[in-house]
C-alpha cells in the first residue's frame, strides 16, 4: 500500500515516472485518473506502448484489464501507429480466451484498429458465435456484432451469414445489443442499394 501511495504522490506532482513505475501502478487499483497519467507517460513511446499491448495480452487479470484500459484510452493516432504492430498478439488472446477479466476492452482495441485489408478469420468467427452467447455481458456482445459488421462490409456472403446471425437473436434485446444490431442491418442496407 506504501508503494502505491507514494506513486499517487509522485503522479499528483507530476514527478517524472518511469516505465517500472507505470507498471507497478497497472498492479494497483487504477482509477481514471491512474489511467489518464499511464496514457500521458506513455503517448508518442512506441516501446512503452508496445510493453503495454504485451501485458495486456498476457499479464495477470487484474494488470491486463488495467494495460487494456490504458490503450483504449491513446489516440487514434498511437493507436494506428503503435498498436497496430500487436494486432496479432491482442486477437489470439481474445479468440484463446485468455482474455478473462475485460474481453470487451479488447474488443474496443480490435475495432479502433481494425485493417480490412488482413482480416482474421477466427476473429470474425469468435465474433459470430459469441454475439448471441449469454456469457459474454451485453456491451462486449454489442462490440461483437460492431466488429464483425465492419469485417462482413466487403463480402456479400459473410454479410448474409452475419445477417442470418442476428436474425436469431431474440426480439427482446438489452439496448446496446438491438442497437449494435440495428447499425449493422442498416450497415448491409444501404451496401445493397
Amino acid at each position: 500500500m506504501k508503494e502505491y501511495l507514494y506513486l499517487c504522490y509522485l503522479l499528483k506532482h507530476n514527478v517524472n515516472t518511469t516505465m517500472k513505475d507505470f507498471e507497478e501502478l497497472l498492479e494497483c487499483r487504477a482509477s481514471m485518473a491512474t489511467v489518464n497519467k499511464i496514457v500521458s507517460m506513455v503517448s508518442g513511446d512506441g516501446e512503452a506502448i508496445g510493453r503495454l499491448c504485451t501485458i495486456a495480452a498476457g499479464g495477470l487479470e487484474h494488470k491486463s484489464g488495467h494495460a487494456a484500459w490504458a490503450l483504449t484510452h491513446l489516440s487514434k493516432e498511437d493507436k494506428t501507429l503503435y498498436i497496430t504492430p500487436y494486432r496479432d498478439l491482442l486477437t489470439d488472446n481474445i479468440v484463446n480466451g485468455q482474455a478473462t477479466m475485460r474481453p470487451g476492452l479488447m474488443l474496443n482495441i480490435l475495432i479502433d484498429i481494425y485493417d480490412d485489408d488482413n482480416p482474421r478469420t477466427d476473429l470474425l468467427d469468435f465474433c459470430l458465435e459469441g454475439l448471441a452467447d449469454r456469457k459474454y455481458k451485453d456491451g462486449c456482445r454489442s462490440l461483437m456484432i460492431k466488429l464483425a459488421a465492419r469485417m462482413c462490409r466487403p463480402w456479400p456472403e459473410l454479410k448474409a451469414e452475419l445477417h442470418g446471425r442476428l436474425d436469431l437473436l431474440p426480439p427482446e434485446l438489452p439496448p446496446s445489443i438491438a442497437s449494435a444490431k440495428r447499425n449493422a442491418m442498416k450497415c448491409k442496407e444501404s451496401k445493397k442499394q
